[in-house]
């Protein structure tokens, strides 16, 4: 104990020889860290994304010992009060060992030297490791270097308290761990932190563990790892003890596969490296196997399968030449099946093959194929002979490839052909909708044979062209009704090259076999809506358009596209309209369904206003404000409460309530000569009467802290601050003494976020003419603006949410001489954002970073300007924190990802 208390004087002392840090543009991360384990060595992170110049708040207890680092090696380290404003503790070279003499909050400051400096947008760990460290610490990092046949080395970062007496070891096949009793095999000198072995056992388990010996019989506990030596390793271990690989004929594996291949104690090669570099990583007991192969064509096919073990996946790469002097040829990576070609006939090539990133051991299979013939082509084409519904298939053989006779066959029995060379050889008549298979065949080997794929013919529909339109019939109401068109099919439809092409060109791409399909109807009223829904199959989304006029002449009506509802006005009544339906780019095949309906009259038009009663108790009224009375001569209003039905026969206003505050009212309007015109409200509702701006509680004075409590719903949803406020208000009224920027202090805050506002107190008392402070759920400072000595003016505090809240702030007037804030004019817009965030102002912003909720630093950007534009397109939708530096000040905004 007495050595802790020693460092940490001379610790501390050096804090008033050193320079003392207590600058910083900020804290991150927002919230205060407590060390969740407090055993003396674990490692317990503050932030694994702050910066120079900036501090973590830190929980500590008096009487227990601390030791903070930084992961950036030439960090300062100071520690204060949780005001930042005496040393508690300073460190250079990121560490500081400390005996907390406080019991609460320090803050933890890291700065890139003794000169307090910054480092822009590089970022660092903050650890803190808590409680009584040994008096001899252990080393860490144990790892094996390297493993041989009869040998191994292993090395060990040192231990923090520098043991004068060195490191002992213990290397056994025995896995139970040494205890202090256990005596060392042997000790080595202080600063050595590596151990070579010799003369082990091949393919044994080996146990290493070494200790710190600080001297006087002071120790520290163990620390260990294992290894296994290699095994002697395969003769094909490298290019010139390749293993002979041959390839079968055919299209597959066949009976010279190669099966159970291990990779247990390979070892790198002396050639060249793969040029898929980041796929290979050898090291002695997993490196490479080679393989040769004596090409028996000019292109052949290489499998690797049946992985078992470790293994994921196996890399392979082929080269030419000899080795010692190999090139790589064809494609180099982790392909399951990889086809060569162009190879030179009699020539021997060198397959190499490994676990990819050679981090596994297991076992696979490998083997190759090659064909001794080249493939035949031909092309095949349904002939259609709708007449007799039945098409034949022509087919076409455009090359012979080494074929001197090729036989033609199909699958439905008809006698095949022979074809001598190329040509057209036409097969059928098919019945209509047969599915047909073509296989074309070389005479002279069993490999080259080719297959057509299923072909089949069906004739178009009947409304396949706006001559044959099938009609619609428009349902009378709303919504589709029995006249509903189902299972409509695009399946063999064809384009109409007769008429004029769409004007959505870009959704129209017909081709034989999915092309359009018409429908025609009378209209029944100047106004009515076509829908399409039920789509099934290949088809995503169906495109459409409308037409006046007769086939051959027609002229587009209303908006082209794949909207699933149109709704079209201004038609003439009586008239034939033609409607085209197709799948969206002809891309697809699938079914759908279409409809229409319209109304034989006019909806009534109305708005709706909530009227606060609150002179009466916590209620309100709703007057509903009947503009239109569309083609109704009376209309019945009714509410979704239970309140008495009015009449309306003409525009007016009608009052319904009162209505308790919270209620959700809404209301329907029915002509009272057509079911079929009626239209609904949305919810009408008051959440608590709104404040009396008259009783606002004043503000008398600057610095006059102010503590207001609030919570559940609220009456006004100001919504300039870019968030929704449908929370509790509370109400003030200040008059400034002075003209100038004036500020909002806000000292503690808990609940969630709580957006200010300010305007002049002589305007209307309502949710209109806010001005946005900021918003907040942390103590933070923002600017209210420029107010003149002498006005009156209402600040309000409206909450996001309807969670109580607590909050203290206070109002701080503008001192003579002292400069303004350096995000004084700074905008960030939009909020909430979809891709763009842009930040401008008139001081210069030195850089830019966004953190997720969880304090974890998503992007940084260097700006060195007065606006950048951050892009957030790859981040996903959620809320953001935005760190803005700039003038050796940082302000940190909350921003919503759409």
């Amino acid at each position: 104990m007495r050595k802790i208390t020693l460092l940490t004087l001379m610790v501390c002392f050096s804090s008033f020889v050193s320079a003392q840090c207590l600058t910083a543009t900020g804290q991150w991360p927002t919230a205060t860290y407590t060390p969740l384990t407090c055993d003396g060595f674990t490692v317990n992170t503050a932030t694994g994304g702050g910066y120079a110049n900036e501090y973590s708040k830190i929980n500590v207890v008096a009487g227990e010992t601390y030791q903070f680092s930084s992961s950036n090696p030439t960090d300062v380290i100071t520690i204060s009060d949780e005001a930042g404003t005496n040393v508690l503790a300073y460190g250079e070279n990121a560490y500081v060992l400390w005996v907390s003499d406080v019991s609460g909050v320090v803050r933890f400051y890291t700065h890139k030297d003794n000169t307090c400096a910054g480092e822009g947008f590089t970022t660092r760990f903050r650890n803190v490791i808590c409680g009584t460290p040994p008096s001899c610490m252990p080393a860490s990092g144990v790892d094996v270097a390297a493993v041989g046949l009869d040998s191994a080395s292993l090395g060990w970062n040192a231990s923090n308290t520098n043991p004068a007496n060195g490191y002992d070891y213990i290397l056994t096949q025995d896995s139970t761990a040494p205890d202090a009793s256990s005596t060392p095999d042997a000790t080595l000198p202080a600063g050595t932190l590596t151990v070579d072995f010799t003369a082990l056992s091949e393919l044994t388990q080996y146990y290493f563990w070494v200790r710190a010996n600080c001297g006087g019989g002071d120790v520290s506990t163990w620390v260990g790892t294992d290894f296994t030596t290699l095994g002697p390793p395969p003769v094909n271990d490298d290019a010139t003890g390749a293993i002979t690989l041959t390839l079968d004929i055919g299209t597959a594996c066949g009976p010279n596969k190669i099966t159970g291949i291990s990779n247990a104690n390979t070892t790198p090669s002396a050639e060249v490296d793969p040029t898929c570099m980041d796929q290979y990583d050898p090291s002695f007991g997993n490196g490479d196997m080679w393989y040769a192969i004596q090409a028996p064509a000019s292109s052949f096919t290489i499998n690797v399968s049946d992985i078992t073990g470790q293994i994921i996946t196996v890399s392979s790469a082929l080269y030419s030449g000899t080795p010692g002097n190999l090139t790589e040829t064809g494609t180099c990576g982790n392909a399951g099946t990889k086809t060569y070609s162009n190879l030179v006939i009699g020539d021997t090539y060198y397959l190499r093959v490994w676990d990819y990133a050679n981090d596994g051991i297991g076992t696979f299979s490998l083997c190759g194929w090659y064909i001794d013939c080249e493939n035949p082509t031909a092309t095949y084409t349904p002939v259609f002979d709708c007449a007799s519904a039945q098409f034949n298939v022509e087919v076409e053989v455009t090359d012979m490839g080494t074929a001197t006779s090729l036989t033609i066959s199909d699958d439905q029995g008809n006698a095949s052909q022979t074809a001598n060379g190329t040509g057209v050889y036409s097969f059928g008549p098919y019945a209509e909708g047969t599915s047909v298979v073509i296989t074309v065949a070389n005479d002279q080997s069993d490999f080259c044979t080719i297959t057509s794929g299923t072909l089949q013919s069906a004739c178009p529909p009947v409304n396949d062209d706006p001559a044959g339109a099938i009609e619609l019939t428009l349902d009378l109401g709303a919504a589709c009704g029995p006249n509903k068109i189902t299972g409509i099919s695009n399946a063999a439809t064809t384009g109409s090259d007769a008429e004029v092409d769409p004007s959505c060109i870009d959704q129209y791409n017909p081709s034989n076999g999915n092309g359009d399909l018409w429908y025609y109807f009378v209209a029944p009223a100047p106004t009515l809506s076509l829908n399409i829904s039920d789509i099934t199959g290949g088809i995503f989304t169906v495109s459409s358009v409308l037409y006046s006029g007769t086939p051959g002449n027609f002229t587009e009506v209303g908006a082209c596209g794949n909207a699933a509802t149109k709704n079209y006005t201004g038609l003439t009544v009586g008239d034939t309209y033609y409607f085209r339906v197709w799948d969206y780019a002809n891309d697809g095949i699938g079914t759908f369904s279409i409809c229409g309906w319209y109304l034989d009259c006019e909806n009534p038009t109305a708005t709706y206003t909530v009227v606060s009663d609150c002179a009466n108790g916590d209620q309100f009224l709703v007057d509903v404000n009947v503009t239109g009375m569309g083609s109704a001569t009376s209309l019945t209003i009714s509410d979704n409460q239970g309140s008495t039905s009015q009449t309306a026969g003409a525009t007016g206003t009608y009052t319904f309530g009162p209505f308790a505050n919270g209620t959700s009212v809404i209301f329907t309007l029915q002509n009272d000569q057509s079911a079929a015109c009626m239209i609904t409200s949305t919810a009408q509702t008051q959440g608590a009467c709104p404040q009396d701006c008259a009783a606002a509680e004043v503000i008398a004075n600057c610095g006059d802290a102010v503590t207001a409590s609030f919570s559940g719903a609220g009456a006004w949803n100001i919504t300039t601050c870019g968030f929704q406020t449908n929370g509790a208000e509370k109400l003030y009224s200040f008059t400034p003494t002075v003209t100038g920027l004036h500020k909002l202090t806000i000292t503690a805050s808990t609940g969630g976020y709580v957006d200010y506002f300010y305007k002049e107190a002589s305007g209307t008392c309502d949710a209109t003419g806010w001005s946005c402070i900021g918003d907040a759920t942390l103590p933070e400072t923002n600017n209210i603006g420029t107010l003149t000595a002498g006005t009156q003016y209402l600040i309000l505090l409206d909450s996001e949410n309807v969670n109580p809240k607590d909050v203290t702030f206070s109002i701080v007037c503008p001192t003579l001489g002292v400069e303004d804030s350096a995000f004084e004019s700074l905008s960030v817009y939009p909020n909430p954002v979809k891709n763009i965030l842009n930040l401008s102002g008139t001081r210069n912003i030195s850089g830019v970073s966004v953190f997720n909720m969880l304090g974890q630093q998503m992007m940084a950007k260097v700006v060195n300007s007065n606006e950048s534009q951050i892009d957030m397109t790859h981040l996903a939708s959620g809320t953001y924190f935005v760190k803005v530096s700039a003038e050796n000040q940082v302000k940190t905004i909350k921003v919503v990802k759409q």
